[in-house]
């Protein structure tokens, strides 16, 4: 096996081995390595490292002696290199090796040296030897090297370029190795390999071909990748290598072996991933501490000896048997260190834990997510236990279990801190007897300290009690330790001589307490305190500085306090102090002046009573000060020497009486060189604001400050008055100035005009700003390159560089709170005021005095919003002028708002279809018969006029409502692209929002008089030019139904109808003679008569729209701020000048007389002078007027005219109120008394449309109160509520449109079924669903068909007699007019 190691290497190197013989191998390395003298071993090298302690056999100093070995001559000294240090040969090791070596890995490097001759190099040891170079290619030629020990040689660089099949024993950690490493050759030699804290780099190779590996120790560089996959088959059997592979890069999971097979697996420290699966059978050791793993504590585990699996993101439940069975290794070994810790475990402390803890030494579950209570079990358990922590679990609560203390009682640490503790601490923790260091801070305990931590006897010292930030009270305990931490807590009373007589006491910190008394002079026994920290008390008297001169006092704070008197210069001497904090006392007199050179580099007199001058040499002995801190004091005079400090770093002088600042007058005649001083550039913050300097320009460029603290960060002179002048540009070699405050200070530029000519050139204006007072926000400046805050007055830069904060607007010089309804963002213009979306600035949107509402206050469809925020464009696009009242050019309004204007190609076809629609509106007025006029059409108006006032008046609804409105608009008569037409015309267009108010209506019933003019004319023409006057009958129509043909004989009413009147299907006709023969109508009349009837139904229509425009015609709101009144719905419409009396005031007044009041007066004058022609059924008044009474009961005729009051009523109002909720909920209410008037008086006469009109008016309470409440801020936004309204008025309109179309529709087909094919149809039936009861029919043709007082249509079965009998005879009955009894039945055939 040996001859073929050999023949291996010679096969890996070649050439470059061949010739060599073992003596020429180490002349090469000597070269190599540098090696001219003796080597000079590091003792502290040679020992064995942490990695190696677990089996010292496994090192060579376990089987020679080592000693021997590095008493070798110097390299080079002799000819035989067996002779020199470090160089083993074969004989040599047989010589030195221990007689009673017991390797467990066997002893290779022997079995070698026994069969090689005794000159033969097997060993090389050179740990710690000061190596330097590289490893040469002889390194790798000696034939029979199998122990390599170049450990602990930093100099040693360069690659590692093979591994070698014959090296048993391989350590080379601590060198500075770097490549990636080399792969592992197949070998049954190899056993231990160390290549720890080098710098190799790339991945682990694979060791699966070292079957008899024992000791892997990889790490301490950059490898990448993730751990090698190996198996238990690749080693032999029973073989448990340890492996070390920690702080590297390695990622990815942890291969099964890793976590079975090894005798030891250390992976701490790397970035291995995935979950950890612990198995029943783990190694001895297993340490994976510092990496991501995740998952879950298995259950019941094989459990080791030592596991470590801290600072993960393990989580769940600690399992009840975790710790169940023993170790696999020996069954009677329990579990020693279990490390948990930094983990998201969680759960409870199993108290089946406490079966398995016997042979517990170290257990750590702090910084988890454990809660409960801490199990009484426990402590019986761990009494071998020697450290314990399970701090930082805050959801751990209740009490300190006393059996804890009673069973631990091997326990040195125990960690408790920062959990949820409650209760006191029992007094059996005091007596612990090997309690050493304890952790209790954080927690919530009370009571007082145990008295059995004061008795401990002087021999069981403890090294730290730490129980701060808690809620114990009572007196300071008498507690002897080398560190005691009692802060924040709630003792009281003066501390124990007895606490300073133990000579270990390094620190005590006992801060934020209800101490009081002096500071005992016992203090000098405590030789070896170090830290002190009292502040925050109430101690009293003077302070022993005396005392302190015996201790090793390093830092010292009793601020907060109330000691008084003087301070001495003692206080500089105390021999080791370095830190002085005597902050918010009561010390007064004078500043101190040290005599020789003092070792304080901190020394803080803030909030004294000191007073007096400067001290004219106070920085000469101070040469270790790093901060200076003397703020708000009494001290006057001039601050010089700082420049005499080089290690000061600040110097806080803030809220005294200084008067000067001086770097230069007393230099020359101390015999200071102002060149070395210039060489400690270290003061990097110094604070004098708030004193009372007196410094011109002159004199602070007499400062100098670049020369001597060219490292200032800060510079502090605000708030005194008395400095000068403007900034330097010799500051600008200040290059590490960040922060720069000279506010409240005389400084300024008189000449400044911006803020860029009146800054020095090494600063410019950058993007960030700073709060100045209340109102101003300025910009800050940075020098190039770097970043400085500046804190500069206003008044500096003239403001110049200021603009208005948030919460402000207005110019540079002056900035004003900002106005309600508007936001104030700013510092981005000058002016930086916006309104909120719903209102407007006034008098001007640049210049605002305050905001009003515009018309539309909702957010959603305000068109006040402004554009990008800025008030020179307050309205949308599209709109324009006051409260963004007008549409711009080539816009026009529609459903209140502003729209593009169709394109100029459309303006025909938009023409035609409005003549078109006039026409065939005309054509439907003028044939429409009177009698055919039912109030189902009159309710449906009615409805419509109230939805488009709601539209257009000024309260808005929620957007699903108007959105689902906007076209009720034309039932006003108004097109959306009138304005844009008008314009196109070069007609004068003064067209406003919302619908054009009153001038659109007045343009319009021009065009209305135009044609109704003309329709005049043309009546009066035929008038004229009638000669004669054609009879037009009027009687009864009465038809007889279902009859047959033989009984017509025995029917004698009046004269009898000859043969011929039978009419098709056995129907015949009788007259029954009725009104005037001679009242005939002629063309012309009834030409006049259908045009009259045209005009009444188009002024009935438009009369609501007509009330509006009125209304908001004379609707004027005062501006306080123009001194002017402006239309309300017309914003930008100036009220009461020449234009507005001439073109708006006069055509509404004159639209008011004759319309508004006129409109229904006349027609109440018509209908009261013609009541007795209405209850005669005259044919000539029914033909003009019937459109006005014929639908409405017989003692209610006037109903129109009380239908034209309630369209004012509403639209006063919907207009008058000043708030949109008022003018919403008052029409709710007048539409709700309205409805009261209408059921008690049911005018309609088919009780179908009395129950159809008060259904609408319920649906407009509904909607009207629905848009009254969304004003209300807190619903505004919600469109549920709109939704709501547009599902009530979509069922209004489909129960509107049954009852026009589908009841007329069923009337027919029964009336036609009755008629003509027999079917029995209830009367009472046919008269509800007819649209006007018992109204006439249009006469058949032929002369068998009699006409008679039009409207009057019923059916008559003549079979009946008492039918009959009524109709013949004295005992006619009108449905309309009892009078009608005593009419003769005549026949009056037509002409």
């Amino acid at each position: 096996m040996h001859v073929w190691l050999v023949v291996a290497v010679a096969a890996m190197y070649g050439e470059s081995c061949d010739n060599l013989n073992e003596r020429q191998m180490m002349a090469e390395l000597r070269r190599a390595f540098g090696i001219d003298s003796a080597l000079a071993y590091d003792p502290a090298a040679s020992e064995l490292g942490d990695e190696e302690s677990y089996n010292s056999g496994a090192t060579l100093c376990g089987i020679v002696d080592c000693s021997s070995l590095a008493a070798g001559v110097p390299w080079g000294s002799a000819a035989d290199p067996c002779a020199w240090q470090g160089v083993v040969c074969a004989a040599q090791w047989r010589n030195t090796a221990k007689a009673d070596v017991t390797a467990w890995w066997g002893n290779p490097v022997g079995d070698v040296a026994d069969s090689v001759p005794g000159g033969a190099i097997v060993a090389l040891y050179l740990r710690g030897a000061g190596l330097a170079g590289f490893l040469p290619d002889a390194f790798y030629c000696f034939p029979h090297l199998a122990y390599v020990d170049l450990a602990w040689n930093p100099g040693l660089s360069g690659r590692l370029a093979q591994f070698n099949p014959q090296w048993a024993y391989f350590h080379a950690g601590s060198c500075r190795l770097l490549g990636s490493l080399p792969p592992f050759p197949a070998s049954e030699h190899v056993v231990f390999v160390n290549l720890l804290d080098n710098r190799f780099t790339g991945p682990v190779p694979s060791f699966a071909g070292l079957p008899r590996l024992q000791q892997l120790y990889l790490g301490g560089s950059v490898l990448t990748g993730g751990l090698p996959d190996v198996s238990a088959a690749d080693f032999v059997q029973g073989a448990l290598p340890f492996i070390v592979i920690t702080r590297t890069v390695l990622a990815g999971p942890i291969p099964p072996w890793y976590l079975r097979a090894t005798g030891a697996a250390w992976l701490s420290f790397n970035r291995l991933e995935g979950e950890l699966t612990l198995s029943e059978t783990l190694p001895l050791f297993l340490d994976v501490a510092r990496n991501r793993l995740t998952g879950r504590l298995p259950r019941a585990p094989r459990f080791t000896i030592w596991l470590d699996a801290s600072q993960n993101a393990l989580s769940g439940d600690l399992p009840a048997d975790f710790l169940s069975l023993k170790s696999l290794a020996e069954p009677s070994l329990l579990p020693s260190f279990l490390l948990l810790q930094n983990n998201r475990l969680s759960g409870t402390l199993p108290a089946a834990w406490a079966e398995h803890l016997g042979g517990m030494r170290v257990f750590l579950l702090s910084s988890n997510r454990l809660t409960g209570t801490l199990p009484d079990s426990w402590g019986p358990a761990l009494s071998s236990a020697t450290s314990f922590f399970i701090a930082d679990n805050p959801g751990l609560t209740g009490a300190l279990p006393p059996s804890w203390a009673v069973g631990m009682t091997a326990l040195g640490t125990l960690g408790l801190w920062e959990c949820g503790l409650t209760g006191s601490i029992p007094e059996e923790y005091g007596e612990m007897p090997a309690l050493k260091r304890l952790w209790l801070q954080t927690n919530r305990l009370d009571g007082t300290m145990p008295a059995s931590f004061a008795a401990r006897s002087e021999a069981a010292v403890y090294e730290l009690i730490d129980v701060r930030d808690n809620r114990l009270t009572g007196v300071f305990p008498a507690v002897r330790a080398s560190e005691l931490s009692f802060g924040n807590n709630r003792f009281s009373g003066e501390i124990e001589e007895r606490v300073f007589t133990h000579p270990g006491l390094v620190s005590l910190t006992a801060e934020n307490n209800l101490l009081s008394g002096t500071v005992p002079l016992s203090i000098g026994s405590a030789h070896s305190l170090k830290r002190l920290w009292l502040f925050r008390n109430e101690f009293t008297g003077d302070i022993p500085w005396a005392a302190f001169h015996n201790t090793s006092l390093e830092d010292l704070s009793l601020a907060d306090n109330k000691f008084s008197g003087t301070l001495p210069v003692d206080m500089y001497y105390v021999p080791t102090l370095q830190r002085l904090d005597l902050n918010r006392n009561r010390f007064s007199g004078t500043l101190p002046v040290a005599k020789a050179e003092t070792h304080l580099t901190t020394l803080s007199l803030v909030s004294n009573l000191l007073s007096g001058d400067f001290p004219h040499l106070f920085f000469m002995w101070h040469t270790t000060l790093l901060l200076f801190k003397i703020d708000d004091n009494a001290i006057s005079g001039t601050l010089r020497g700082v420049e005499w400090v080089p290690t000061l770093v600040s110097v806080s002088a803030s809220l005294n009486k200084l008067t000067s600042w001086s770097t230069s007058t007393v230099d020359v005649s101390l015999g200071l060189d102002q060149t070395n001083m210039a060489a400690y550039p270290s003061l990097a913050s110094i604070d004098l604001s708030s004193n009372e300097l007196v410094l011109s320009e002159a004199e602070v460029e007499a400062l100098n400050l670049p020369l001597f603290f060219s490292t200032l960060s800060t510079i502090n002179l605000g708030g005194n008055k008395n400095v000068t002048g403007s900034l330097l540009e010799s500051w600008n070699s200040l290059s590490q100035l960040s922060v720069l405050n000279i506010s409240d200070t005389g400084m300024a530029d008189a000449n400044c005009t911006t803020s860029m000519e009146c800054l020095p050139s090494w600063l410019k204006r950058s993007t960030t700003k700073e709060d100045r007072g209340e109102t101003h926000s300025c910009y800050s400046v940075e020098g190039t390159g770097r970043y400085v805050r500046v804190s500069i007055d206003d008044a500096y830069f003239n403001l110049t560089n200021c603009l208005c904060k948030e919460g402000y607007y207005g110019a540079q010089k002056q900035c004003s709170a900002c106005l309600e309804y508007a936001v104030c963002p700013g510092g981005e213009r000058e002016t930086a005021i916006v309104a909120t979306a719903g209102f407007f600035g006034l008098p001007t949107p640049d210049k605002p005095q305050a905001f009003v509402e515009c018309l539309d206050t909702n957010p959603a469809t305000t068109p006040c919003v402004p554009q990008n925020g800025s008030m020179s464009l307050p309205c949308q696009e599209g709109y324009s002028g006051r409260l963004c009242g007008d549409c711009d050019k080539e816009y026009t309004s529609w459903s209140r708002g502003c729209v593009s204007c169709p394109p100029a190609w459309s303006y025909g076809p938009i023409v035609g279809a409005l003549v078109f629609g006039v026409v065939v509106y005309g054509a439907f007025v003028y044939r429409q018969n009177p009698t055919k006029t039912d109030g189902t059409s009159r309710v449906a108006l009615f409805y419509i006029q109230m939805l488009a006032l709601a539209n257009t008046i000024g309260v808005r609804g929620p957007a699903v409502l108007e959105s689902s409105s906007s076209g009720t608009s034309l039932v006003f008569f108004e097109p959306p692209a009138l304005s844009c037409l008008l314009s196109e015309f070069q007609l004068a267009s003064v067209y406003s929002f919302y619908e054009e108010i009153a001038f659109s209506s007045t343009k319009f019933i021009a065009v209305l008089l135009f044609v109704f003019f003309v329709w005049l004319f043309g009546t009066l023409f035929l008038l004229a030019r009638d000669k004669f006057r054609h009879s037009v009958p009027y009687a009864y129509n009465v038809y007889r139904q279902d009859l047959q043909k033989d009984t017509s004989a025995t029917f004698q009413c009046g004269e009898t109808l000859g043969p011929d009147s039978q009419t098709e299907q056995g129907t015949e006709s009788v007259q029954i003679a009725g009104g005037d023969p001679a009242e005939t109508q002629s063309r012309g009349e009834k030409w006049f008569a259908n045009n009259v009837r045209a005009c009444v139904l188009i002024l009935i229509t438009i009369y609501p729209g007509m009330c509006r425009n009125v209304v908001a015609a004379l609707n004027c709101t005062h501006d306080p701020y123009a001194a002017k009144y402006y239309m309300k719905t017309a914003p930008t419409v100036e009220c009461y000048d020449d234009a507005y009396n001439t073109k708006i005031l006069l055509p509404a007044v004159l639209v008011l007389l004759f319309i508004i009041v006129g409109q229904p007066l006349a027609l109440f004058c018509i209908l009261f002078n013609g009541r007795q022609k209405v209850l005669d059924q005259n044919p000539m008044f029914i033909e003009r007027w019937g459109v006005l009474f014929f639908k409405f009961k017989r003692d209610v005729f006037y109903w129109e005219v009380v239908c034209h009051f309630r369209g004012l009523i509403i639209v006063a109002l919907l207009s008058l109120p000043p708030e949109p909720a008022y003018r919403a909920f008052a029409s709710s209410l007048g539409l709700l008394v309205i409805m009261s008037c209408h059921i008690h008086v049911r005018p309609y006469r088919n009780v179908l449309e009395n129950i159809l009109e008060e259904l609408v008016y319920g649906t407009l309470i509904v909607t009207y109160t629905g848009i009254g409440f969304h004003q209300v801020p807190l619903i505004a936004n919600d469109n549920g509520l709109g939704i709501v309204i547009v599902i009530v008025n979509c069922c209004m309109i489909a129960v509107l449109f049954v009852a026009l179309f589908a009841r007329l529709v069923l009337y027919r087909v029964l009336l036609f079924a009755k008629r003509h094919h027999g079917l029995k149809v209830d009367k009472r039936l046919l008269d509800e669903l007819s649209p006007v009861p018992l109204s006439l029919a249009r006469p058949r043709k032929g002369p068998e068909v009699v006409r008679v007082a039009p409207q009057l249509e019923t059916d008559f079965d003549l079979s009946e007699p008492d039918k009959t009998e009524s109709l013949c005879g004295n005992n006619l009955q009108h449905p309309w007019d009892p009078s009608q009894e005593g009419r003769e039945l005549t026949e009056n055939k037509p002409t």
